[in-house]
């Protein structure tokens, strides 16, 4: 057990809050639609008027794909 590295000093959850808060949105723009297949749970907009966009940043993803020549 002495061994084992000594536990957090304080509760990191505040700090881990406090940083995902800050988090930004990457946006992919991508013109090949066979792209977005490597990645998963991630939001592709195929129409991105205004509106598309607005309620994709409501929603606060970490990412989200645009095609680009769909």
């Amino acid at each position: 057990m002495e061994s084992l590295p000594s536990e957090w000093a304080l509760d990191p959850l505040d700090e881990i809050r406090r940083l995902d808060s800050t988090v930004k949105t990457l946006i992919v723009l991508d013109d090949d639609p066979t792209r977005t297949q490597t990645v998963h749970d991630v939001d592709v907009l195929i129409e991105w008027n205004v509106e598309s966009l607005v309620e994709q940043f409501k929603s606060r993803p970490k990412c989200f794909f645009i095609l680009t020549n769909s």
